[in-house]
């Protein structure tokens, strides 16, 4: 989810280990990150790769986007294997702003070269690769060129010729009517993009200074733009990229890396959709072909933090994977109704009994997770604050009384709450017993309110628990159900 709670990934780059050896590291000064950034200079093939059989990836994609309308060209590349997969891998299709990761590299080119300093670029290149700016990146291909637009323009086919890709080429710069080739657009394929961002990745394209400059700044698109290719990989991904649109297209095209048990692995993913009447829909399609890509190595490469809920079609990893394992899992909480939510100031995830919050630093005992107030919200929205049950109530000589919130906690609900989470899990009393009908079956059950969640006493029902449910709060408060 992109995701809060690696939003820290700008000063991301990171020790690359393949087959157990740990790639040679070199420090360079990033524009995206506040501090040195750390990239991978160098990347070989292990000794022994994985099996992993990319045939049966293909087979998949081409099932799923038979039939679909437009012009499509996909392209996978496991670096692991160096084995790459392409779907019209070879049909050139209009750019659009992805070809910008290539007037990138050259810009990096001229600033490892001290041809003039990082700083006199760096704001032009965060427009270029964050909100795509057409007309930063004219004043990129202008300085690359020496002041000449066309000069730039054939540095950026220079560069991708030398690093073999055949077919693509820049005819002008993106959103401007010149054109400096026999042509009047910007094209791709699906495999010389994987070409080329394989060999970015490896070290085989650029210095490594270069390198950490170039894929810092594909950490930078806007969040909406990470919900097409990147809306399906879970939060502990790290996903460089840089995606581009047409009224009728979506391209996306990135290096996806992701931790199995300590080592880094990684693939290349290339998206090319022209073609398709308006691009919103193939910026949706974008994420399904990324979904199954993503699950393809997600087994492929086992020892994910990951862990896949084929019930929802839905991953928990990271912090929330080890606090749904440690404090409940599916008894407590139920299934993943969401994948994470990147909001404004928490990354959350909804589960059928819970809301899942990251707050860095609050709760290194709980992976830093605080579950959101659920029952408080349930019973905000249904009115019942100010009826009897949650009034201010006496002690009760039978029972537990939490002066907190002024309730008991009495019988096997008490039980249940002291043996299965306690206070961490469930929050404080907001209500004595009551009688309330059942959303979900419409029956009438002996009930009470917590801050995180809604007790049920279902008599007969789960003996070893106490006869205890818990109400699928999270399927509640979300706009749709679960």
């Amino acid at each position: 989810m992109w995701r809060l709670r690696h939003r820290v990934v700008l000063a991301m780059l990171f020790a690359m280990m393949l087959g157990g050896n740990m790639i040679p590291l070199t420090h360079a000064s990033v524009f995206v990150a506040d501090s040195p950034a750390v990239v991978p200079t160098a990347v070989t093939a292990p000794e022994d790769p994985p099996p992993v059989d990319l045939a049966r990836l293909k087979e998949e994609l081409s099932a799923l986007t038979s039939g679909w309308d437009g012009k499509l060209a996909i392209g996978i590349t496991d670096i692991q294997t160096g084995q790459s997969i392409s779907i019209n891998g070879a049909e050139r299709l209009s750019a659009a702003s992805t070809i910008k990761i290539f007037v990138d590299m050259v810009i990096a080119q001229d600033v490892d070269a001290g041809r003039y300093p990082e700083s006199d670029v760096e704001d032009l290149v965060r427009a270029m690769m964050g909100r795509s700016d057409n007309a930063a990146t004219r004043e990129l291909l202008s300085r690359a060129g020496g002041g000449n637009v066309g000069d730039g323009v054939r540095r950026v086919n220079e560069l991708m010729v030398g690093l073999g890709a055949a077919e693509s080429a820049m005819t002008g710069p993106p959103g401007y009517p010149e054109s400096y080739t026999p042509d009047d657009d910007n094209y791709l394929t699906a495999d010389d993009l994987n070409l080329m961002l394989g060999k970015l990745y490896r070290g085989e394209a650029l210095s490594s200074s270069a390198t950490a400059f170039v894929l810092s700044s594909m950490a930078l698109p806007e969040d909406w733009q990470n919900q097409s290719l990147g809306a399906p990989l879970p939060s502990s991904v790290q996903f460089l990229h840089k995606p581009g649109w047409l009224d009728d297209a979506w391209n996306d095209a990135g290096i996806v890396v992701f931790d199995r048990l300590g080592e880094k692995s990684a693939y290349v993913i290339s998206y090319l959709s022209n073609d398709v009447g308006v691009w919103q829909q193939a910026f949706d399609r974008g994420a399904t072909v990324s979904e199954m890509v993503w699950r393809f190595f997600d087994t492929a490469y086992p020892g994910s933090s990951a862990r896949f809920f084929p019930e929802t079609g839905l991953a928990v990893d990271g912090g929330f994977l080890s606090y749904w394992n440690q404090f409940g899992g599916l008894l407590v909480f139920g299934y993943p109704l969401t994948s994470e939510i990147a909001e404004p100031d928490v990354a959350t995830q909804y589960f059928e009994r819970a809301r899942f919050e990251w707050h860095p630093g609050l709760a290194p005992d709980h992976f830093d997770v605080l579950l959101g107030l659920l029952g408080y919200d349930v019973a905000t929205s249904r009115d019942l604050l100010g009826t009897p049950p949650f009034q201010p109530a006496p002690p009760d000589s039978g029972c537990t009384f939490l002066a907190s919130t002024n309730h008991n906690l009495c019988g096997g609900f008490r039980d249940y709450w002291n043996q299965f989470g306690g206070l961490a899990v469930y929050g404080f009393p907001l209500s004595e017993e009551f009688q309330e009908r059942n959303p979900d079956d419409g029956r009438v059950y002996t009930v009470q309110y917590f801050e995180r969640q809604r007790f049920e006493w279902h008599p007969g029902e789960w003996p070893e628990r106490y006869d205890v449910m818990l109400g699928r709060l999270g399927a509640e408060v979300l706009p749709n159900g679960g």
